[in-house]
């Protein structure tokens, strides 16, 4: 199920006396990845590495899991021969 994210407003800190930083650019999980806002086409290439990156990082925990899970049978399985 795709959510409808939203990028929260960014405020100054209290009596900081700046003005608030724009968003990063940051992509929408559907499947064409638009921008959520205007990004210029290098926050968009850099939005888009974060989120490879993150994809992969997320397929090799997943792989780590399933080695665990195996790791976790083996050793039910051995205890259980006991």
């Amino acid at each position: 199920m795709l959510h409808d994210h939203k990028v929260p407003a960014v405020h100054p800190a209290p009596g900081s006396g700046t003005t608030a930083r724009p968003p990063r650019c940051v992509l929408l999980p559907d499947a064409q990845r638009r921008p959520a806002v205007a990004c210029t086409p290098g926050e968009e290439k850099a939005a888009r590495e974060r989120l490879r990156t993150l994809e992969l990082r997320i397929q090799a925990l997943r792989a780590d899991l399933a080695r665990i899970r195996s790791l976790l049978s083996e050793l039910e399985d051995r205890a259980d021969a006991l």
